[in-house]
């Protein structure tokens, strides 16, 4: 797929056409984008203008150039949608601890990262004993070979292992080395290595990158290992577990979308329904209004030779039971003229063992309703807008299928952390395999966001 950063060029260009065929609203002149709170004051004085309440669901079937159109629209059952004005919040110590003490279960304290506790140590040392026991008492009464089914996580291939006497002597060999490795850091652990520390937030560069980290924390519980990373005007968190294979490593182990081919329910050891519904109860316990949009299979490399397999269960805001757009946007950081924020959004990496990690980035904090009841131009203006747009689109044999209305976020001239939340429409659909992107998941790709109060088209790579 061309880069998605077109669409920046492309609503430019259809500026240029919408001058073309007159389609503006006023007397044939292009509606230009202005402040929110200025386009809510000029809809009053058109009694055009639609309520939500007004408006029914429906079926529409066109054909529009090369993009072939059978949508569901998709309106949410309210009466009324407001307009509100949210900024955002810092992740504070003792929310960051709170997350942590729901995974864990009980307390855990902050720990500098590096060295984990010499109980973490002394239970993997325990751990490595058991199968050392194990593996010579089945040498001890070993008789003759035989195979075992084997899934290669190299390979991705199915096939069979062989267990003999040379397989298990050379497991006692590897896992002896292990032992020896931890039995070593026991002996020379120094507690002075697990100072604690305080969550601090400072900064320096008016657009640090998502790189940029400001504090780092480890935390642990039973055995069970996590690292915090929060960044800085992004409002990032991401808690998840650590691999422990080396003391040098710093990061959470982070987790990569699959292909949902149905083929990963066995390897993660729970359907998806178990996932979401944990995932679910999780994300209620730590905010609030954060519903369910999509969920994928996902791997974690938590060290050197295994995988982990996880459901990513994601999540975004409600505002006025109505959603909040779940954007697969790249962000034109280079083009823009602010700090590049993100919307909220909460990712929760589920397996058999519950809950392991999270992302959480950009939460959100009510400032002020600007409008109680807004009007919203009528569908066969917006479609009008969007017929002009996909005869110039540049994909080919696009097919759209889903119009849906959610909440977006604009930003608020004047002012570098708040933004409103106004309505639009998005178009979703699909694209032939081979002539997209792989890694974009286009259930959540919006091909074209419509603002649902004035008909100007959105670029969500610049966020206006």
């Amino acid at each position: 797929m061309k880069s998605i950063k077109r669409f920046s060029v492309l609503a430019l260009l259809f500026l240029v056409i919408l001058s073309f065929f007159g389609c503006g609203r006023n007397n044939g002149s292009v509606r230009i984008k202005k402040d929110i709170s200025e386009v809510i004051k000029e809809n009053e004085e058109y009694d055009e203008y639609l309520y939500i309440k007004d408006m029914l669901p429906t079926e529409l079937n066109d054909q529009w150039g090369n993009t072939l159109i059978n949508i569901l629209t998709v309106i949410p059952d309210v009466d009324i949608l407001p307009v509100g004005l949210y900024g955002s919040e810092t992740f504070s110590e003792a929310q960051i601890k709170g997350i942590i003490d729901r995974l864990a279960g009980e307390s855990v304290q902050i720990y500098e990262t590096g060295q984990p506790s010499i109980s973490y140590y002394k239970q993997c040392l325990e751990e490595v004993y058991s199968e050392i026991e194990l593996y010579e008492k089945e040498l001890s009464e070993f008789k003759e070979p035989y195979t075992v089914d084997e899934y290669n996580i190299q390979t991705g291939e199915e096939g069979t292992l062989t267990i003999d006497e040379a397989f298990l002597k050379d497991e006692i060999r590897k896992s002896k080395e292990v032992a020896a490795k931890y039995a070593s850091i026991i002996e020379n652990y120094k507690e002075i290595d697990r100072q604690p520390i305080e969550l601090h937030y400072e900064n320096d560069d008016l657009h640090p990158s998502d790189n940029e980290m400001i504090v780092k924390g480890c935390f642990d519980h039973l055995g069970r290992n996590y690292i915090v990373h929060t960044y800085c005007y992004g409002k990032k968190l991401v808690i998840g577990k650590r691999d422990l294979t080396s003391i040098e490593e710093s990061d959470p182990v982070s987790y990569s979308n699959l292909e949902d081919d149905g083929k990963y329910e066995n390897r993660i050891g729970l359907s998806r329904e178990e996932a979401i519904e944990i995932a679910q109860i999780f994300a209620d316990t730590i905010t609030e209004d954060m519903k369910l949009r999509t969920s994928y299979p996902a791997v974690g490399y938590t060290d050197e030779d295994s995988e982990e397999y996880v459901w990513q269960c994601y999540f975004t805001k409600d505002i006025y039971g109505v959603e909040v757009s779940f954007e697969h946007h790249e962000i034109n950081s280079y083009e823009m003229n602010r700090i590049p924020f993100r919307y909220e959004s909460l990712s929760v990496a589920v397996s058999s063992d519950g809950v392991i990690g999270l992302t959480w980035q950009f939460p959100l904090t009510y400032k002020e309703q600007v409008a109680d009841d807004v009007k919203l131009m009528p569908l066969t203006d917006i479609l009008e807008v969007a017929k002009k747009y996909f005869s110039i689109q540049e994909y080919r044999n696009l097919e759209i299928n889903k119009m849906q209305l959610s909440y977006m976020r604009i930003d608020k001239q004047g002012d570098e952390v708040s933004f409103y939340y106004v309505p639009v429409w998005d178009f979703y659909g699909s694209l032939p395999k081979g002539e997209y992107d792989p890694w974009i998941e286009l259930d959540r790709y919006s091909f074209l966001t419509i603002n649902a109060l004035d008909g100007t088209i959105i670029d969500r790579s610049l966020g206006y």
